[in-house]
């Protein structure tokens, strides 16, 4: 692995778990095969963060603490902050940005960065995406697809350019016209910095590119936290029941649900689906009535 690339990178999250942050930070580190210049974690101060943060910053796993004041909101409605403020302590070129309940795996592959930042410029694409399903994909070359979606789960990027996009469609005191915008308000103004960077990609013809995962290379968004990401993070590397999750590079429809859609989330008992399956058929042949 080339060690110029982890001299120019730095890992940020916004977090308020306490349970298997340890776990899922080393599983990240193990994955990319070398460690960044940074490991820049945001958190909350309310009550002092959780115990784990300050363990990891003695021992050298996180480099750097940085604090989001909730005051009273909740996780969803600081989620931008919280992503904003750790990426801003970056100084570094490029920025990678994970959230703890996305579990990545790998067995060989020990390249897979250098590739990937290669192809990143020979395509000039604003940066590298992954975890979840895309609707948009096209095909550049076997093994790689670009996209104009974009995620905080996974994503790697210039952060200076990041916070030029941020600044322009979000503002600064997030009074930029997406973070205005009705659909992301409250618990839904997590989705404002993604919304910023698609409506920048689009607007620009702008690319992220994606890898196309294999059962031997995967970044699953898993959407859980505390003790059932523990279960469902073991099974993840068992590799049980990966193949429908897996992104292979073409358009894929994002599914009704969400045990559809992240790995390992808990489906209701059958007769439950069913009745769900009922209603949401019931509500589209009302509509189109």
């Amino acid at each position: 692995m080339n060690q110029s690339i982890f001299n120019n990178l730095t890992f940020c999250t916004f977090s308020t778990s306490q349970i298997m942050v340890r776990e899922v930070l080393e599983d990240w580190l193990s994955f990319l095969g070398g460690r960044p210049k940074q490991v820049i974690f945001a958190v909350s101060p309310a009550d002092k963060p959780p115990p784990i943060y300050q363990e990891l910053l003695a021992e050298g796993l996180i480099d750097e603490l940085v604090y989001v004041d909730l005051r009273g909101r909740s996780v969803g409605e600081t989620d931008a902050e919280g992503i904003r403020v750790a990426i801003e302590a970056a100084k570094t070129d490029w920025v990678l940005l994970a959230k703890l309940d996305t579990l990545p795996y790998r067995k060989g592959h020990e390249n897979w960065l250098d590739e990937v930042m290669q192809r990143v410029q020979k395509y000039n694409c604003f940066g590298f995406t992954g975890s979840f399903p895309s609707p948009d994909m096209q095909s550049l070359e076997p093994g790689y697809s670009k996209t104009q979606k974009f995620s905080n789960n996974f994503s790697i990027f210039r952060g200076t350019e990041w916070i030029e996009v941020i600044d322009s469609y979000v503002g600064k005191k997030f009074d930029g016209a997406v973070a205005k915008n009705a659909l992301y308000t409250k618990e839904s103004l997590r989705f404002a910095n993604e919304a910023a960077i698609e409506s920048f990609l689009e607007k620009n013809q702008r690319y992220m590119l994606v890898r196309w995962e294999t059962p031997e290379w995967t970044v699953f968004h898993v959407n859980v936290w505390g003790e059932q990401l523990r279960q469902i993070r073991d099974r993840y590397l068992a590799r049980k029941d990966i193949s429908s999750f897996l992104n292979t590079g073409r358009p894929q429809q994002i599914g009704f649900h969400p045990w559809d859609l992240y790995y390992g989330y808990p489906k209701p008992p059958l007769i439950e689906r069913f009745k769900i399956f009922v209603g949401r058929w019931r509500r589209i042949i009302f509509r189109n009535q």
